[in-house]
């Protein structure tokens, strides 16, 4: 019987044999394109991470919370005391990191421009800065200061004031509905005072929020009636929210409020998400789909090249598998370099990928302006403006935001070396047909 490691042997043999000569040139761009793949796709995806993680979170830490309590409502002057207890409760739960009630409500908003625009009024507690961190880091005050401590004080979106025509300390005029079908509808106005621009980096909030104090929103939109309170809560680790939802129905067991989870409440949104990053992951490994071709049809070549070997290798009582381990060994090797070189650089790229575009942009600037001293010279005018990857005139962005998951590498990595296997192992199949007589018998 062969010993295993003299095929072993035999593999490295032929792989430093290709070295040598011209063939080995199919082998070099195999693990040139397995390379190209397992980087591109890390690259990609710490992108594409790094972006649904900021949007994600903005929409949990400003909008949705990790669980939500509808169905509460509030007096107009003070608390409903029926679930005062409850709230009370909710919050001494060890994984609760805050508890915050809130209103949401739509209006539409005027300021010096005299063209009116859709917006969205949440009432939030006056003191929601100090009891949300969560909040508070996602809520960058770009100009004023965030309080809707006072009456008829608002903090809005940059954006909406940019196009509203607004700054700290001008008045904004909201315009609701009020009433109800039997009695009519009617428009309802109010000034407000704007205390603060906030900026969150998510442009539907910038260009259509508006904070106010949770009593001024209920005097606003529901003078004089109960009105309707939703409960936010934020949990230390989002994704035990189905733990935490269990505890929270035995303590309002025998009321009329569901809690529901940001995976649920979201979940359209984060399903696109989900179906986004499955489709660009399936696109870019078709890579290893061609390169897999490459390999089979490079091995398989050999194969033909080495068949006197191998009836000879049969003939002396090697078994067939045992044959097709020197291929598949070399496509293992194959797939092991190229994910070596691939993960490497992919993850170079990722942590600086803001460094990368910061010299491409200085490079491109630098030949805009050797063009722009010649066209001074030689004709008198010629101005360019200045290149930017991702301008702010264009993309909501200073900077690419990247985040590498340690599973997702490995998981690409292990595909790589899967399909460059797969390639060699049916690259090999036709050892096992291989008739050593037949074979040396014309040779």
């Amino acid at each position: 019987m062969i010993k295993t490691n003299f095929l072993f042997f035999v593999s490295l043999k032929y792989f430093r044999n290709r070295r040598k000569n011209r063939r080995f040139t199919s082998s070099l761009l195999s693990v040139l394109g397995v390379a190209a793949g397992v980087m591109t796709l890390i690259v990609v995806l710490a992108i594409m991470n790094g972006f649904q993680s900021g949007f994600i979170s903005s929409i949990l830490n400003i909008s949705s919370y990790h669980i939500r309590l509808s169905g509460i409502k509030l007096s107009g002057d003070s608390s409903d005391l029926q679930y005062s207890n409850i709230i009370k409760r909710i919050k001494q739960l060890k994984e609760v990191s805050a508890v915050m009630p809130f209103s949401e409500s739509q209006a539409i908003v005027k300021g010096a421009y005299t063209e009116g625009v859709g917006c969205t009024v949440r009432g939030i507690p006056p003191d929601i800065m100090e009891k949300d961190r969560s909040f508070k880091s996602s809520m960058h005050v770009k100009y004023g200061v965030f309080s809707v401590l006072l009456p008829n004080t608002a903090v809005i979106g940059i954006e909406l004031a940019k196009r509203i025509g607004v700054d700290v300390g001008d008045y904004i005029e909201l315009t609701s509905i009020s009433g109800d079908e039997s009695l009519g509808l009617k428009p309802i106005k109010r000034k407000f005072i704007v205390s603060g621009l906030f900026k969150s980096g998510y442009y539907d909030f910038d260009l259509s929020w508006i904070f106010v104090s949770l009593e001024t929103a209920g005097d606003f939109f529901w003078k004089g009636k109960d009105y309707p309170v939703t409960y936010g809560i934020k949990l230390h680790n989002r994704f035990k929210d189905a733990e935490s939802i269990a505890r929270i129905k035995n303590i309002i067991q025998g009321k009329n409020i569901e809690p529901v989870s940001w995976r649920e409440y979201n979940r359209s949104f984060f399903d696109a998400l989900l179906m986004e990053k499955i489709m660009m992951m399936l696109l870019l490994s078709l890579i290893f789909v061609v390169v897999g071709f490459n390999i089979y049809h490079s091995l398989r070549r050999m194969v033909y090249e080495k068949i006197e070997d191998l009836a000879i290798l049969k003939a002396i009582g090697a078994a067939p598998l045992k044959l097709q381990y020197i291929f598949i060994l070399e496509g293992s090797l194959i797939g092991f370099f190229g994910i070596l070189g691939g993960v490497g650089l992919g993850l170079l790229i990722s942590v600086n990928i803001n460094e990368i575009f910061s010299v491409i942009e200085s490079a491109v600037n630098s030949i805009i302006g050797i063009v722009q001293g010649l066209l001074l010279i030689f004709a008198g005018n010629g101005h360019f403006e200045n290149f930017s990857v991702f301008s702010p005139m264009y993309f909501y962005l200073t900077k690419v935001p990247v985040e590498i998951k340690l599973n997702e590498v490995i998981a690409i990595a292990f595909f790589a070396v899967a399909a460059c296997s797969a390639a060699a192992y049916f690259a090999s199949l036709k050892i096992s047909r291989i008739k050593p007589a037949e074979i040396l018998r014309y040779r």
